[in-house]
């Protein structure tokens, strides 16, 4: 409320000597207290000891406002298949950045193993899922636990009770193996079922004091998240945890050190779980005082009102998790930090004529009312969309719907609560300007998507994120797919220098001045345009600086054809095949012609014409951040330093060698061994040729060190030659194309990154093929 409110009244805390009587407040290091009883400094000592009470926060004070796009993250439940929902709906995953499946559960009798009914239900939904959230550019984790998953409590339980049990990594490599077989962007932890399989109150897990430290199964729980993050560093690590203190001090706070993101579940904070007065659904800001909303009601309340039961809002939640000042009778807050937050947005109601249906476990009726899908109350209720503060006014005369057990008007006049659009984007501004990442959203089957009415749509449209995004489909066979499109099957969290990716050598190398040269300078026999649908993903492109425009040459043979050309040609190519990704090499070709600026100077004006399609980062970059875009290979020197444009590939000339020298691994490791030896040759009459065999030996050793080196090291490997003046370009490829071929589909596993003349269909193909 430190956005909303004035406090110019209440004065700093200074030391007194008598300290500050009951109910004085003061500001304190950008925070508002009341004393609950005589206290003297805030923060300080036992929190139940200490009679300072957080009383609000000033958040201009204490908080940095998000500067990325916020992250919407949708839970999707693998229940709805039975209803007909529709799980490849393009729309949804639009309108949302992460997807989670829901839920992945373990069996209570074979710790460690998944729960087969569970496993079945996400195995039928979740090919559609993760193409068609991949295709729009959405990543989709699975969600291990959920409400009724006693088996995944019993197992961090006993993890938690000893962290070398070998049950942990039996079951880290089960979800590791899952979420790689199925092209998963990661995992999200739900360990919600702290309260007794049987509703036995005496055995409930709640209530925890902070100084008792965490449950066992917290502890568990945060040496799992970080054995998953060790095993999967380039997948996301996300976790569900309660919103308020009574569950969630049994989570260990050193769990956030290994998630991406903690979705705090503020969605579940209703206005009443059992008899009290009835209230907004997830209200966004602190409620003082119950009685606010008695103003709201009508007829009778549902029930006697309780006082020890307050009407908890999202503001609450992030005292409790992320406020260092936080304390109530269990002891102080998590104070994680706040960047690491998502805070709970529900697509759903509640109706309070109505107590909740039966549990499907133990038959009994939990506490609180029914819960109404969003889709289900504007089906009865056109403008609910629209309703003031998220609340409707149902007379006693009203039909009930067909999603109420009963029939009939309903018994009294009452209020259904909910989430609306406007209150749901209220929730994602506030936590945008609060430093935190996001939402998450229970569940998106609820929704609707009609511009207007959509809840997700409108959070989408608050978040700062693009209307359409690159896609980050899943891997297949790459070889089973169009060459257009191929790297549209690559999993997107791979690296450049992961992949196998054919290349030509002298892109655009394609005529010459005369019959002489030709036959020396011609490299290719097809255009760039043509090449590109071919498959080929690394162009070498050789420019001649000419006035303030580059041309294209092979040495001092002009290629009819201009810098803009080409990038006119990739990036058309890459508007019609947004999945692609084109890397660059760009060199400095011939002596300049009446040069107008740096060479540099002139590449940056391409640059500034198209900026948005080029990748100018010096680090190897992974294939969902640079899908749709031009990746710089840079072969020229500047006046910057060298980290500022593009990654820098100026390498020894006709050498083997890595880049840098001494680096272990190095970033680069590049053959370009083109001047071949002569050698004796010819079946009936000997003749000088080319020596193939060692040009090749030279290619065979780098696509060894390629299989085996680090992923992190881009193996660049030329399999182009010359040997002047008894074999051209074409006449060692001839030689050296169908070997190489061969010897790449014998091969499994990377071939770094192979450029050639002449390439053959077959020839990109084959390696294509290696990225399976």
């Amino acid at each position: 409320m430190g956005f909303q409110s004035d406090y110019s009244h209440v004065p700093e805390w200074v030391e007194k000597p008598d300290g500050y009587k009951k109910d004085d407040m003061v500001k304190y290091e950008g925070n508002v207290f009341k004393a609950a009883f005589w206290s003297d400094k805030p923060g300080e000592g036992d929190a139940e000891k200490n009679g300072w009470r957080l009383y609000d926060e000033l958040y201009d004070v204490t908080s940095s406002p998000l500067t990325e796009p916020a992250k919407i993250v949708a839970y999707i439940p693998t229940w709805r298949k039975k209803e007909k929902f529709n799980y490849a709906n393009d729309e949804m995953y639009k309108n949302i950045t992460h997807g989670i499946v829901s839920f992945l559960m373990f069996s209570e009798t074979n710790l460690g193993e998944f729960e087969p009914t569970s496993l079945d239900d996400v195995n039928e939904i979740i090919t559609d899922v993760v193409l068609s959230g991949h295709a729009c550019g959405t990543k989709i984790s699975i969600a291990l636990g959920g409400a009724t998953d006693y088996g995944f409590l019993y197992l961090m339980e006993k993890i938690g009770n000893n962290l070398s049990d070998p049950l942990l990594n039996r079951a880290v490599q089960k979800v590791v193996d899952f979420v790689e077989s199925n092209s998963l962007d990661g995992v999200d932890l739900d360990l919600e079922c702290w309260w007794d399989k049987n509703s036995d109150p005496s055995k409930d897990r709640g209530g925890r004091k902070k100084d008792d430290g965490p449950h066992p199964a917290g502890r568990g729980l945060t040496e799992f998240a970080k054995q998953l993050k060790q095993a999967m560093p380039d997948k996301t690590v996300s976790a569900a945890l309660f919103a308020t203190s009574w569950y969630g001090n049994n989570y260990d706070p050193e769990l956030i050190d290994y998630l991406d993101w903690a979705g705090i579940m503020t969605y579940d904070l209703t206005g009443s779980w059992n008899a009290s007065p009835v209230g907004p659904q997830t209200a966004l800001l602190k409620i003082r005082t119950q009685e606010d909303y008695v103003w709201e009601q009508q007829g009778e309340w549902p029930g006697k009102g309780s006082a020890d039961n307050p009407i908890l809002s999202v503001e609450d939640s992030l005292w409790y998790w992320s406020n260092p000042f936080f304390t109530n009778w269990q002891g102080s807050g998590q104070n994680i930090p706040r960047n690491k937050i998502a805070a709970g947005v529900p697509i759903y109601g509640y109706d309070f004529a109505y107590g909740k249906e039966p549990d499907d476990l133990s038959g009994e009726i939990p506490p609180g009312y029914k819960v109404i899908r969003y889709k289900d109350i504007l089906s009865q209720f056109n403008n609910a969309h629209t309703a003031a503060n998220g609340n409707i006014k149902v007379s006693g005369s009203t039909p009930r719907p067909p999603f109420v057990s009963a029939s009939g008007n309903y018994p009294y006049a009452h209020n259904i609560y909910l989430e609306t659009p406007e209150t749901a984007t209220a929730k994602l501004n506030f936590l945008k300007n609060v430093g935190a990442q996001g939402v998450i959203i229970w569940e998106l089957s609820n929704d609707v998507l009609e511009e207007g009415k959509s809840i997700i749509k409108a959070l989408y449209k608050n978040s700062g994120n693009p209307t359409s995004r690159p896609p980050l489909l899943a891997p297949g066979k790459p070889g089973d797919v169009p060459t257009i499109n191929w790297m549209k099957a690559i999993l997107a969290s791979k690296k450049l220098s992961e992949l196998t990716i054919p290349g030509t050598h002298e892109t655009c190398a394609t005529t010459a001045s005369n019959l002489v040269a030709l036959p020396w300078t011609k490299c290719q026999d097809r255009g760039l345009k043509d090449q590109l649908n071919a498959g080929i993903r690394f162009l070498d492109i050789r420019c001649r600086h000419t006035g303030d425009t580059f041309a294209i040459h092979h040495g001092t043979e002009y290629q009819n054809l201009m810098f803009g050309d080409v990038l006119n040609d990739c990036i058309n190519f890459l508007k019609a095949n947004s999945s692609e990704c084109i890397v660059m090499s760009v060199k400095e070709e011939h002596t300049p012609d009446e040069p107008k600026g740096s060479f540099e100077d002139i590449f940056n004006s391409y640059v500034e014409r198209n900026k948005s399609f080029w990748y100018l980062d010096y680090k190897i970059p992974t294939l969902d951040s640079v899908r749709g875009k031009i990746v710089l290979f840079r072969r020229f020197d500047t006046n910057v330093e060298e980290k500022l444009l593009g990654i820098y590939g100026k390498f020894k000339d006709n050498a083997t060698a890595p880049i840098p020298e001494q680096a272990n691994p190095p970033f680069l490791y590049v053959q370009d061994e083109y001047n071949l030896p002569a050698t004796v040759g010819g079946d009936i009459i000997p003749v000088p040729v080319g020596d193939i065999k060692w040009k090749l030996n030279k290619i065979f050793w780098l696509l060894d060190r390629a299989k085996s080196g680090s992923k992190d090291t881009w193996y660049i490997n030329y399999a182009s030659g010359v040997c002047a003046p008894v074999a051209n370009p074409g006449d060692i490829a001839i030689s050296i194309n169908p070997r190489l071929r061969e010897e790449v589909l014998a091969r499994t596993g990377r071939c770094g990154t192979v450029l050639m003349d002449f390439p053959s269909d077959d020839d990109i193909k084959a390696l294509i093929s290696r990225n399976i």
